[in-house]
């Protein structure tokens, strides 16, 4: 059995040959985790180094601006491999370049034996080759007699192994005072992180938009939904478990993610220790050294919802140092569901929330009527409800209330304290019937008792985050959400 890593960059072909390659299960395992960056390869491949790495020539996000400097990187990344792995770990390299290219050649004498450098991709021959051992014959047609590198080449890349490019020696007279010079590296690796976020930011729009599922036949666009709260025990939580209960009710896969800076508590809620052993988050297998003599499990599926929720007793409460903006970007593209629920609690006013923000489809703001508090919010000066004011402002964050019974939200100074209305309205559920679904370890949609309750105050989420013609065709399936069409409501589409 072959592990396999891809890194392609361009969510189709991933697509493509993620599918094809799982129909030859007895032959490959795909991980999960993609490359997106060639700045990610040392931290991926290091803690668990795959059999087969397949790549994509120009479609993987490089920090090189040239084709000679993205053509040096992928030759010092096919000569790293064999350094550290000794050729036991297969590169696959696709592109669109002619036969004759002299790179090709160069890939060639460093013991890359798969190459496909057609426009149309044999997915068919790529399969088939990968199962035998690699072979000289598959890619000796790339031998040519043309050199590829001149002594300049050779030159500016001996000396600057991390640029590509050759530095340019400055006149002594204008040489910075060293103060000068300290304050312009540190500009430069601000504005540098700044553009990699950016980066980072648009790969993952561009994953997330060109990976529609259909679900009953209607394509359903991928969402990345925040919900949090301003305060500690205000629900986040209790909402983000209802919604991703629903959700893979009506069979929309959900991903839900606890917040790694907040102490672990969904575990617990739902009898982890009795469901799955050895478990450990994404973010554990992100963070921490594996040890590979000891076993392992980094997914757990509970009721159709892939759970990313710490250990309590096995990891800890997680730092932003710990846990960067790009790891947590791999953890959520880890997540192949059409809905990730990512549960931020309080800590929306760290900077990595603030970024995912950025990348978010829709952010849920759960309030509770505790007038002092949002009197604190709207009037406080201090730096984390300004945070929260901000974001409330947007127009892609909605406000949820939370044990509000109907008759509050007609409250004059209720409705005063908020400046936009309330999307949903959640009830304040018997506490007997809470108490045993958390016995169980079941989800809260089990109790059909409850389903009503439920129906009315999460349909209002399912009409803003799925399409009409979804929510129609699942009313006629016999669903309980033909509740939503037994009211005089109209759906907006997304």
């Amino acid at each position: 059995m072959n592990r396999v890593l891809l890194a392609i960059g361009e969510p189709n072909i991933s697509k493509i040959l993620r599918n094809n390659l799982n129909e030859h299960h007895e032959h490959f395992t795909v991980e999960q985790q993609e490359v997106l960056h060639h700045k990610y390869f040392d931290e991926i491949i290091g803690t668990a180094p795959p059999d087969i790495i397949i790549v994509h020539d120009t479609h993987l996000e490089s920090d090189k601006g040239s084709k000679q400097e993205s053509e040096l990187e992928w030759l010092r990344f096919a000569e790293s491999l064999r350094e550290r792995f000794n050729d036991q770990v297969r590169l696959v390299f696709i592109c669109e370049r002619e036969k004759g290219d002299p790179f090709l050649h160069e890939l060639l004498n460093r013991n890359v034996l798969d190459i496909f450098h057609t426009r149309s991709i044999p997915i068919a021959t790529l399969i088939e080759q990968l199962k035998e051992r690699p072979r000289y014959s598959n890619a000796a047609k790339f031998k040519v007699d043309r050199p590829y590198f001149n002594n300049a080449q050779v030159n500016a890349s001996v000396q600057d192994e991390t640029d590509g490019h050759v530095e340019e020696e400055e006149p002594e007279e204008k040489e910075e005072k060293p103060t000068n010079v300290i304050q312009k590296v540190v500009e430069k690796k601000v504005v540098n992180k700044i553009v990699n976020k950016q980066v980072v930011k648009r790969n993952y729009k561009v994953n997330v938009t060109q990976n529609v599922d259909r679900v009953v036949g209607v394509p359903i666009e991928k969402k990345l939904v925040l919900i949090g709260s301003p305060f500690s025990r205000s629900g986040s939580s209790f909402v983000s478990h209802l919604l991703a209960s629903v959700l893979a009710d009506i069979g929309i896969g959900a991903t839900y993610i606890e917040s790694p800076f907040s102490p672990a508590y969904t575990y617990d809620r739902y009898s982890g220790h009795s469901k799955i052993d050895f478990y450990r988050s994404s973010f554990y297998q992100h963070t921490k050294e594996i040890d590979p003599k000891k076993p392992s499990v980094f997914h757990w599926e509970l009721d159709g919802i892939n759970m990313v929720v710490k250990h309590p007793s096995d990891e800890p409460v997680y730092t932003e140092k710990e846990i960067s903006f790009e790891t947590f970007v791999k953890v959520l593209m880890n997540a192949q569901t059409p809905v990730v629920i990512l549960d931020v609690g309080k800590d929306l006013n760290k900077e990595v929330y603030q970024d995912i923000y950025d990348m978010a489809n829709q952010m849920y703001m759960v309030m509770e009527p505790d007038i002092a508090n949002i009197q604190y919010l709207i009037e406080s000066n201090e730096h984390s409800p300004s945070v929260y004011r901000k974001v409330m402002e947007d127009e892609k964050c909605k406000l949820i209330a939370n044990r509000f019974d109907k008759s509050l939200q007609k409250n004059d100074i209720i409705k005063d304290l908020y400046d936009k209305p309330l999307t949903a309205s959640i009830p304040t559920f018997p506490s007997k019937e809470v108490t045993e679904s958390q016995i169980n370890g079941e989800f809260l949609i089990k109790n059909k008792a409850l389903q009503d309750e439920i129906d009315e105050s999460i349909n209002p989420l399912l009409k803003e985050l799925l399409p009409e013609e979804f929510l129609k065709k699942k009313s006629k399936e016999g669903s309980w959400i033909k509740n939503l069409f037994s009211r005089s409501v109209s759906i907006e589409s997304n």
